[in-house]
């Protein structure tokens, strides 16, 4: 029975290796849903006004209409040597030495959201370049700038997230402010883009001071892009209770460990245990202790677990399985030597409840590796912050009277994981893991890291459950200035999956 067991969590780890979340997923190319954006129709060395060839004055043209000014003035590059940002054409504004304000209303879907870039540049050897942007009836830019000594174009590309509420906005482009003198700025490569963040991946965002911009975020669930490492943390209670469980222990790992190598190689593993706190028990207890740090080494793993002992009773039934779980999450990139883009996983194996910050009054806990015996246990926001910053699934093995408890603390961790009952001997350890790595693949959580300047408002919804292999699953991050800072790099993380890196800028 124990080889069969033994068997089924080697499946059950394979099944949970096979993800890979280093690459990011593939998506179709955005299409410009502006028309004529770069301004190449009509071809004016075809036709021209005037006699003049490279320059065209004419309203409309191709997706473009003028609502003040004349006409819309279509430029070259073989007019003076000028060169445009993309393609052979670029429009100027303030044509007939008078101000202009373009338009082109534009299909879109009421509440979905959009990249909307374009290129301006100041007309070479003139002061005076206006430039203002307008999404229906938002005000996105008033730009400026100063071509004075520049004897061609100076391109800027600007890039701004938008939202649609209808199904058709207006964009729009002026100089209304310029003084008019027929001398105007330039403006090419206008692009509108359904914008779709994917996790793993990197997006840019641009927000308004006074505007909320919801940013759709797509995570594949992979079906089998390969075989993930994996590396795997067993956190184990010491205390008197676990007498019975210790020799199943023993007598199960080395198999555990042969089995899986033979269709995994790359995985390491790790041993830490736990008991309490001194003044909780006896002078023999401890919190937290590295018995081993994550290695390759086989032996070395069944080694450490062979040497495992009893620690003896102590005076209260909670454990510090919640400060363990802490200390593998501080120490994951350093001392325990957890890799880069691997699945991090931490096994939690008790059969007792655990003590939280509040249960020994005095010293609140600060934080660091420091395991001073008179400091509080730390709460549950300090190990939730930890494991999200270490990229850390939790996995309970617990007795069933605890497994409610231990599933309310997976809950308010919100990095996912799972919780599993164990028998009273811990007869049932492999199947128990077994069903805790299927039940960690089936279910995502996400957390915003990084967000200094607190962008982010929302996530929603920010985990998910029963995700089946090949699926997809979107997320939405709902952005908003808070007054501090001018943009930063954001993550989401999915814990365990992989991150998206978010270029957040302030059009301020």
């Amino acid at each position: 029975m124990m080889k069969q067991m033994v068997v089924w969590l080697m499946s059950a780890l394979l099944a949970f290796t096979c993800i890979n979340l280093g690459q990011p997923i593939a998506i179709a190319a955005g299409t410009n849903l502006v028309s004529n954006g770069s301004f190449e129709k009509p071809d004016t060395t075809q036709e021209n006004s005037g006699g003049i060839s490279g320059l065209l004055w004419k309203n409309p043209i191709a997706g473009w209409q003028s609502s003040k000014g004349i006409d819309i003035e279509i430029d070259n590059q073989q007019l003076a040597g000028i060169t445009p940002s993309e393609g052979a054409q670029f429009l100027e504004l303030d044509s007939y030495s008078e101000v202009n304000s373009v338009y082109q209303d534009i299909p879109t879907e009421a509440g979905k959201t959009y990249t909307l870039s374009f290129a301006f540049s100041p007309r070479p050897d003139v002061a005076d370049n206006k430039l203002n942007v307008s999404w229906g009836n938002t005000v996105l830019a008033q730009l400026s700038a100063d071509g004075t000594g520049l004897t061609d174009t100076q391109w800027q590309t600007k890039t701004y997230t938008v939202q649609a509420t209808g199904a058709k906005t207006r964009l729009s482009f002026d100089n209304l402010n310029e003084t008019s003198d027929g001398l105007g700025s330039y403006l090419d490569d206008v692009k509108l883009e359904p914008l779709v963040c994917q996790l793993p991946g990197t997006c840019d965002v641009t927000i308004l001071p006074d505007k909320t911009v919801s940013v759709p975020v797509k995570i594949q669930v992979p079906q089998d892009l390969g075989k993930l490492p994996l590396d795997l943390m067993l956190t184990q209670d010491l205390t008197s209770s676990y007498t019975d469980d210790l020799p199943v222990l023993k007598r199960v790992i080395p198999d555990v460990v042969k089995k899986l190598r033979s269709l995994q190689p790359d995985t390491t593993f790790g041993i830490a245990t736990f008991t309490d706190k001194k003044v909780k028990g006896t002078p023999q207890y401890y919190v937290y202790k590295t018995q081993l740090p994550l290695t390759k080494n086989a032996n070395a793993f069944e080694q450490a677990v062979g040497q495992f002992s009893i620690v003896g009773r102590g005076k209260d039934y909670p454990e510090s399985s919640l400060s363990a779980l802490f200390q593998v999450a501080l120490r994951a990139d350093s001392e325990l030597k957890f890799r880069e883009k691997t699945r991090r996983v931490a096994i939690v194996s008790t059969d007792d409840a655990y003590h939280k910050a509040g249960d020994l009054p005095g010293t609140p806990n600060n934080g660091d590796t420091n395991l001073n015996p008179r400091e509080d246990y730390p709460s549950v926001a300090q190990v939730s912050q930890a494991m999200k910053q270490a990229s850390l699934l939790p996995i309970f093995l617990v007795t069933s009277k605890f497994q409610s408890v231990y599933n309310n603390l997976v809950n308010q961790l919100g990095v996912g994981g799972a919780v599993v009952p164990l028998s009273a001997d811990s007869s049932n350890l492999v199947g128990a893991i077994q069903k805790g790595l299927e039940i960690a693949n089936q279910n995502l959580a996400l957390a915003v890291l990084n967000d200094t300047n607190n962008y982010v408002n929302s996530v929603t919804p920010d985990r998910f459950s029963n995700l089946a292999p090949g699926s997809e699953v979107t997320s939405t991050l709902n952005f908003k200035y808070s007054g501090k800072g001018s943009g930063e790099q954001v993550t989401l993380r999915a814990v365990g999956r992989g991150d998206l890196v978010i270029n957040v800028t302030v059009a301020l």
